[in-house]
């Protein structure tokens, strides 16, 4: 059997479920200032949701800047393993 270089691994959950995945989201305030932040936080798959875990990271983001009022310009989402 063949592997595709070009296929994504599957994550591989821990015993409790929980698979690490890694975010880098640029956004921007309220008065016109870019930021990028970045961090990987894990869930377990299974249980959440893709719009779940990007609400929960957008009230990470908005805990480290202090006001929950920024657009996002851009988002990514991935396995934190390769």
């Amino acid at each position: 059997m063949s592997s595709d270089p070009t296929s994504t691994p599957a994550p591989v959950p821990d015993a409790s479920g929980m698979v690490p995945y890694f975010y880098v989201a640029t956004v921007q305030g309220p008065r016109g200032e870019l930021m990028t932040r970045s961090n990987v936080v894990s869930f377990n798959p299974q249980v959440m949701t893709r719009s779940q875990v990007y609400a929960k990271i957008r009230e990470e983001i908005a805990g480290q800047l202090g006001f929950g009022g920024f657009n996002v310009l851009f988002f990514s989402l991935g396995p934190e393993r390769f």
